[in-house]
């Protein structure tokens, strides 16, 4: 087995083997028949993202080489591309090449985690964890924005911490540090810090955990310290439930979605009034108060949620499950996230508005 090196200022100058293009056109191993004195061969390119670094050939045995071959050669080559960087001394191709891997690792494509590990400088046993960057305001980031802060935060850490790996997806900008930050951003700006992690395989959970963060910061404003799990963990377990309301509508209570489909169509405010009260656990006059109503307007519409919904507010399985439904459909400024129509409660007329 070789390697090949095959760097050129000048392609006029300096032209490559038409072997050597042909393996470098190629997304795979290339296979070369044995010719005269020549050995059957195969060969791939090696890459860091884009940019060719040159090509790993190796001597086939007699019988060939079979699929799991063909994989270790490929393994080979993205094992090769961070030291051929080194060697050739181009910090700004291994970035490319680390940024790369990074969003194969976030998107669970690519190599094995190992090679991953390897590729992004992380040695066996290395802590290491998640850093998530998105836009404050929510409803879809800028993808010109996300390109902008992932050269910011590239250039950042290259500076001052340069084993981290920063990578940008469609909706965030990720950071691979070997150890956790938290500082301030400046405005316009949400950040999430991951726990620390050692293996790379678990990337499903450290991407989740970052994102899980970043949704539960949505609305808490910019210009706050980065969050870790630690500081949002009961927000996080809120939006897990609200989404099994949207994977499985049957879980909704039927009673709860006629309300908010009676609000929604009657410009009326029962839901802000239950979650309320139940944010209050039973104390009317601060529902009361936090509404700015009199406690007796309060009391009238709590009997009218009773009476045009059958919602049972003083049965505790009820409480909480009509909590959690109602939060969820509910954002923290009081407005309908959605109209949620819902067949009335089987066994029993819908209300009657």
């Amino acid at each position: 087995m070789g390697v090949g090196r095959h760097l050129r200022d000048d392609p006029e100058q300096h032209p490559l083997p038409p072997v050597a293009h042909q393996v470098l056109a190629a997304d795979g191993v290339v296979r070369f028949p044995a010719m005269g004195e020549e050995l059957p061969r195969s060969a791939v390119a090696i890459r860091a993202g884009a940019l060719p670094l040159g090509t790993l050939w190796a001597i086939e045995p007699q019988e060939g080489i079979g699929a799991e071959a063909e994989r270790q050669l490929l393994d080979a080559a993205r094992f090769a591309a961070p030291h051929l960087l080194r060697a050739l001394n181009l910090p700004e191709a291994e970035r490319r090449m680390r940024r790369d891997a990074l969003r194969a690792v976030l998107h669970r494509s690519g190599p094995p985690a190992d090679g991953a590990a390897d590729l992004l400088g992380l040695r066996p046993g290395t802590e290491f964890c998640l850093a998530a960057f998105a836009p404050a305001a929510t409803g879809g980031a800028d993808p010109a924005l996300l390109t902008q802060a992932e050269w910011v935060l590239a250039r950042h850490c290259g500076a001052h911490r340069a084993a981290a790996t920063v990578a940008a997806t469609a909706d965030a900008v990720y950071a691979l540090l070997p150890a956790t930050v938290r500082r301030s951003l400046g405005e316009g700006a949400r950040a999430a810090v991951s726990r620390p992690y050692t293996d790379l395989g678990r990337s499903a959970a450290l991407r989740r955990e970052a994102d899980g963060i970043l949704r539960a910061t949505a609305h808490g404003g910019a210009g706050r310290p980065a969050a870790t799990a630690s500081d949002v963990r009961h927000r996080i377990l809120l939006d897990r439930l609200g989404d099994e309301f949207e994977r499985d509508a049957w879980l909704r209570l039927p009673e709860v979605g006629a309300l908010l489909a009676h609000d929604h169509a009657q410009g009326t405010d029962y839901a802000n009034t239950a979650i309320a009260r139940l944010d209050a656990t039973g104390d009317t006059a601060s529902a009361a108060a936090r509404l700015k109503l009199h406690p007796n307007t309060l009391r009238h519409r709590l009997r009218r949620i009773r009476e045009l919904f059958h919602l049972d507010l003083d049965d505790p399985d009820v409480r909480l499950a009509a909590w959690l439904e109602l939060r969820h459909a509910v954002p923290a400024d009081g407005s309908l996230r959605r109209p949620a129509p819902a067949p009335a409660p089987h066994g029993r007329p819908g209300p009657s508005w």
